[in-house]
C-alpha cells in the first residue's frame, strides 16, 4: 500500500482500526503530515458539513501527537473549542 492509499483510507469509518494505513503513514511521515494537517483543518473550517462518517480527522490528530508536529497544535486548540 501506498502513503496516498493509505491517506485515502483513513477518511471515512470502517469496522476495523486501520492499522496497515497508520504503520504506513508513520513510515511516510513526510510525505503525509501535510495531508494530516490538512483532514483537520477541513473540520475546524466546515464542522458540520461533513459527512457523519468522516473520521480522518481523529486518525489526523493521533498521528499528528505521535509524531510531535507543532504546526497541528492550532488546529487542535480550535477543535476543542
Amino acid at each position: 500500500m501506498d502513503v496516498q492509499q493509505a491517506l485515502e483510507n483513513i477518511k471515512i469509518v470502517t469496522s476495523e482500526l486501520a492499522e496497515e494505513e497508520i504503520l504506513c503513514i508513520r513510515r511516510h511521515k513526510d510525505e503525509a503530515i501535510p495531508v494530516l494537517l490538512y483532514y483537520i483543518k477541513i473540520v475546524v473550517d466546515l464542522g458540520k458539513a461533513l459527512p457523519i462518517n468522516y473520521i480522518a480527522h481523529y486518525y489526523a490528530m493521533y498521528l499528528l501527537a505521535e509524531l510531535k508536529v507543532r504546526d497541528a497544535l492550532p488546529y487542535l486548540i480550535k477543535f476543542l473549542e
